[in-house]
């Protein structure tokens, strides 16, 4: 790739390169036979269509008998654009909140233009356009767009682009699944570690079928020989919940933080935290005070069971709807609590234990008597590194696909409007 002058790039407007296709189709005429429709929520789930009988699909839709490009008109603040090619078997039909974009010439590429027509520099454009009542709710006007003119470049760079921005997009759903099937093996490998915890070698143990004499009965069901299956008020240092609002709140003091400030299992400050007085927090923590480490657990409303880790932050105090537990020493790590608060027979047990209102919560007393496994001190420490491996891995393919993400947007901005430009292979210029 170069950067170098526009030439060889025409100006044309979109209605000389494409018609907005008006046959419309009714699928509950036809309410046996299999459609493939093309619906916002099927594209926001899957980026593209879904099989739906004609009897699910309400209203009259759009028919698609060639191939054409689908523009989201609904909310162009989030592009929505997809080519329906013309491969399925099914007929297709299209939600009428969709622009549907048929070419003039056969050899207009569409991949091309699938990719400038959710650019920004087009998006911007229908947001300018759009009409509503409010800005979740506002329609670009389609008729508008065929006036809107567009540099088209030479039909050898229009395949170049759509073949990098292709590989970036395959590059990114690649990543996505890697990303997904990480997640779902996280989700297995917590069972495992707090039903089988890792041995000496740093192994998971065989499991109780094929290695029964390495494990015994608990009131957790089976678990290793010498792990303890220890109710929170045994295994915790410290069980506190919050504090009532205080009386009023100040410029200057300790800060006044919540579940608001949990984020994904981590916890950190937010612009819209509060401050109480210096009397105050002290009269809540005689005593006591929240240290780093210290493991935070909501317990009251929609965002029971969510927890975090205390970072390094100044004084605090909680709402209280949050928990906060501290493991004793030498019997239970931070870390472990943490993971044994995410697994999935915890979350089940704290939520059977909350009084089913439309407030749910679960007193101390009750959160006290939830069991946890307790393998030893060293064994917390070898599960922990396994799940922080497995945290790094997922992590890193997180941060990829953010970084491909940002390249896409950039890289597909500047090739469709020009600033980089593609030149052809020195065979294929002419």
């Amino acid at each position: 790739m170069s950067s170098c002058p526009e030439q060889e790039w025409t100006n044309a407007k979109v209605g000389d390169l494409f018609a907005i296709h008006g046959a419309t189709i009714d699928p509950s005429a036809f309410p046996a036979e299999v459609f493939e429709y093309y619906s916002l929520p099927a594209w926001d789930l899957t980026g593209g269509p879904e099989l739906a009988t004609g009897r699910s699909i309400e209203s009259g839709k759009t028919l698609l008998v060639e191939p054409t490009i689908l523009v989201s008109k609904l909310n162009p603040r989030k592009p929505r654009v997809v080519l329906a090619t013309g491969d399925s078997t099914h007929r297709r039909c299209a939600s009428t909140e969709f622009i549907p974009f048929v070419a003039k010439e056969r050899d207009t590429d569409l991949g091309y233009f699938r990719w400038y027509f959710g650019s920004p520099i087009f998006q911007r454009r229908l947001e300018r356009v759009a009409i509503g009542s409010t800005n979740s709710h506002v329609r670009a006007t389609p008729g508008e767009t065929l006036h809107w003119s567009v540099r088209v470049p030479p039909p050898h760079e229009q395949r170049r682009v759509t073949a990098i921005l292709d590989t970036l997009d395959e590059a990114i759903r690649k990543t996505e699944g890697i990303i997904a099937k990480l997640r779902l093996i996280k989700q297995g490998l917590l069972h495992d570690l707090l039903s089988r915890g890792i041995d000496q070698g740093g192994q998971l143990r065989p499991s109780p079928t094929d290695a029964p004499h390495l494990y015994a009965e608990s009131p957790l069901g089976t678990l290793p020989v010498g792990w303890a299956a220890l109710p929170l008020k045994d295994a915790c240092a410290l069980i506190k919940d919050g504090t009532h609002l205080p009386p009023r709140r100040v410029d200057d003091g300790p800060l006044l933080l919540s579940v608001r400030n949990m984020q994904d299992g981590s916890f950190g400050l937010t612009p819209e935290d509060t401050r109480v007085s210096w009397a105050f927090y002290r009269s809540m923590h005689r005593g006591w005070s929240i240290l780093e480490g210290d493991v935070l657990l909501a317990i009251v409303g929609a965002t029971l069971g969510k927890s975090a880790i205390v970072p390094a932050l100044p004084p605090f105090t909680l709402q209280r709807s949050v928990a906060v537990m501290r493991g004793r020493i030498g019997v239970v790590r931070s870390s472990h609590l943490k993971l044994c608060i995410d697994s999935t027979l915890f979350q089940t047990r704290l939520w059977q234990a909350a009084n089913q209102t439309a407030q749910p919560g679960v007193y101390l007393e009750q959160l006290g008597l939830i069991r946890i496994p307790c393998p030893s001190f060293e064994e917390q420490e070898r599960i922990e590194v396994v799940w922080q491996a497995a945290e790094a891995r997922l992590a890193s393919e997180v941060q990829q696909v953010i970084k491909l993400r940002l390249l896409k947007r950039g890289l597909a901005d500047d090739l469709l409007c020009g600033r980089v430009r593609v030149p052809a292979p020195e065979d294929a210029k002419v």
